[in-house]
């Protein structure tokens, strides 16, 4: 579907323009998102579901000034729960 591919290009497009970021993604997130993070460039870490104090501390881990993204989902729709 269009929204597939609009995640999908969407993440390996934004690795591309940021080239020396890491990006931290949901263990839960949609397999379009995943395969857009596995077609980039970018170094990447998984984070267990929801789990902020893991997100937290995998940060804590980077150098301040190297760029980061954080990709999750508000509404998963692989398991049919919302964010709220």
């Amino acid at each position: 579907s269009s929204c597939y591919v609009a995640n999908e290009t969407t993440l390996t497009t934004m690795s591309k323009m940021l080239p020396d970021s890491i990006l931290f993604s949901d263990s839960h997130n949609h397999a379009s998102m995943i395969q857009g993070i596995r077609n980039g460039v970018w170094e990447r870490k998984i984070y267990k579901h929801n789990d902020l104090n893991e997100l937290e501390s995998l940060l804590k881990q980077q150098p301040l000034d190297r760029p980061k993204v954080i990709a999750f989902e508000s509404v998963n729709s692989m398991e049919g729960w919302r964010v709220g």
